[in-house]
């Protein structure tokens, strides 16, 4: 099962990256939290496995000076995390500060990572992971500074319960059902769709 949150958070500013300095990427992390509170919350129990894929994005402008970093998500060294796709390790902290856009979309992870550790006893019960990505866009705008949060969730047998009578036939085949809710935020309204996927046919 996967949640997908992704928002085009043009409110953060040039070179901002803590949650709270954008709006509508605060207001995207708590609906995030709350539609999988209201429509999950019976999967995050018994030590289900979860995995987070936070991706936070910048545009193609250069960072031109270096960005004070206070180390309030604390000090990285050789922490990994993909850039543009490839593996790196992160080395961050107060006496370097932020030089570059890498390090800039970094950050944007981690503070999404903070938030949802420390403002929700929501995956309390689960065995959570965290994946960090970084992307460059090669386009200049604040449409282009966003972040997007996608949670997998690993082996859920309850899923099986889901539309019980059609489970059970297409069990009998020998085939498995899976869920893809994807959240969207759209400035003047937040979306949430469920789609329940068979075979790769969508199933309404």
């Amino acid at each position: 099962m996967k949640v997908e949150a992704g928002a085009n958070t043009s409110d953060y500013g040039p070179g901002k990256y803590n949650l709270f300095d954008s709006p509508s990427a605060k207001t995207l992390v708590q609906f995030f939290l709350r539609s999988a509170k209201e429509k999950l919350y019976q999967y995050l129990d018994n030590g289900n496995r979860v995995t987070f894929r936070i991706t936070g994005s910048t545009d193609r402008s250069k960072v031109s000076s270096i960005i004070a970093y206070d180390n309030e998500y604390g000090a990285f060294k050789n922490t990994p995390y993909f850039y543009q796709g490839s593996l790196e390790g992160m080395n961050l902290n107060k006496d370097t500060g932020v030089k570059s856009n890498s390090q800039l979309g970094f950050l944007r992870t981690v503070a999404v990572k903070d938030f949802i550790k420390n403002n929700t006893d929501l995956f309390d019960l689960t065995k959570n992971r965290y994946i960090l990505y970084s992307e460059e866009s090669d386009k200049l705008g604040a449409e282009y500074r966003k972040v997007k949060i996608e949670m997998t969730i690993h082996n859920i047998d309850k899923l099986l319960s889901l539309e019980k009578a059609e489970t059970d036939s297409k069990r009998r085949n020998g085939s498995n059902l899976f869920t893809i809710i994807f959240i969207t935020y759209h400035p003047l309204k937040l979306i949430l769709k469920i789609l329940v996927s068979y075979n790769f046919h969508l199933l309404f």
